[in-house]
């Protein structure tokens, strides 16, 4: 069977605190599991994209019983048995870094006693970072033809028949513009909401800045009517009486407001309220970026439905056997991209703190 790398990462995270006073000083807190890293699986409905995961909770040499622990952010906990031992339930549909740790050790024990307040600090602190992740597989290396100190490497996600690259795409477009008040100038502080469909399809700005600027994302429908208002100041400012405003299907949009001085209807006609289409949309996906530093420039194309990208770096560089990210891409962009083309690690997301890093790409066998 062909083995696939896993992430330089260690199984079991010792945590080490200087207790307080002149006591002696506690034992390291160690929560051990068998397994740290995951490939991605498809979500099921007989939840075969989970796996269970078993580790044991130790203080010093000793198994902690009685304690509560949990997987990430989940509501869901487990007790620890008398010798430590715990078993719980891993999702591995989604990319993602999440951290098994002790959330609780009210009613827990060692040798059948409570734990005293150093113990308990190191305890409180231990956890254990599990990865789910595209395992990467280097399909082979060549000069770049037009650079010859870089190489192009061509690299493929390991996915299970079937199964699809969750490609970058448009997701959601924009509406952005200007809010003004009666007297023509920005109307910093307002919100602009639409809804659709009796109240459906809710959308709402960020307040707008000291210049009158605003935007919210939206996913638009063919010919849809849409009612817009604008708070501001108190006040609630909407199109007339049985008036729609329309936006066009798939594009961004700029939409700039004049708020009337009487009443509180806005008149849906220029000046008063213009719209016109705009480009970009926000892109979401997943793509793949090296594990270096901000000096070393290399440029990645956009992974396909097969999970196929190149990278083109410095070959020095590569040299050096980087590790990989993984990271759930969301950026506006205003020019139309598709899987194939090329971003730059200065364009390219960095990873948030729950991507999985330091993935190890299986390279062929010499």
């Amino acid at each position: 069977m062909r083995k696939i790398s896993q992430l330089s990462i260690l199984g079991v995270l010792a945590v080490s605190l200087v207790g307080c006073g002149s006591g002696k000083e506690a034992a390291d807190a160690k929560l051990n599991v068998d397994q740290t890293s995951f490939p991605v699986k498809q979500w099921s409905m007989d939840y075969s994209h989970t796996k269970p995961v078993k580790g044991k909770l130790m203080i010093g040499d000793k198994p902690v019983e009685n304690a509560e622990v949990r997987v990430g952010n989940n509501n869901h906990t487990v007790i620890t048995d008398k010798d430590g031992s715990f078993e719980m339930l891993v999702d591995q549909s989604l990319i993602s870094t999440v951290n098994i740790k002790v959330t609780s050790i009210d009613k827990a024990k060692v040798d059948g006693k409570d734990i005293d307040k150093k113990e308990s600090e190191k305890l409180l602190n231990a956890e254990t970072p599990l990865q789910v992740y595209y395992p990467l597989k280097v399909q082979n290396t060549s000069v770049n033809a037009t650079d010859s100190s870089k190489v192009d490497v061509h690299i493929k996600a390991e996915m299970k028949n079937g199964e699809q690259w969750p490609v970058v795409h448009e997701d959601k477009y924009s509406i952005h513009g200007i809010v003004k008040n009666a007297d023509n100038k920005p109307a910093e502080n307002a919100v602009v909401w639409i809804t659709r469909d009796g109240g459906e399809g809710f959308a709402k700005s960020t307040p707008t800045d000291k210049d009158g600027k605003y935007s919210m994302y939206y996913i638009p429908e063919d010919d849809e009517e849409i009612n817009l208002e604008v708070g501001y100041k108190g006040v609630k400012y909407t199109l007339p009486p049985n008036k729609v405003y329309f936006f066009p299907d798939e594009t961004s949009i700029e939409t700039n407001i004049t708020l009337p001085k009487d009443g509180t209807y806005i008149k849906d006609e220029p000046p008063t309220l213009v719209s016109k289409e705009a480009p970009g949309a926000l892109y979401t996906g997943i793509m793949v970026g090296l594990d270096v530093g901000d000096d070393v420039k290399y440029q990645v194309t956009i992974p396909d439905e097969k999970g196929e990208f190149i990278l083109t770096l410095p070959k020095e560089a590569w040299e050096k056997s980087p590790t990989f990210y993984e990271t759930n891409f969301s950026r506006f962009i205003e020019k139309e991209i598709k899987p194939g083309d090329t971003m730059s690690s200065d364009q390219l997301q960095k990873p948030a703190a729950k991507d999985p890093t330091h993935i190890k790409a299986e390279t062929p066998k010499s």
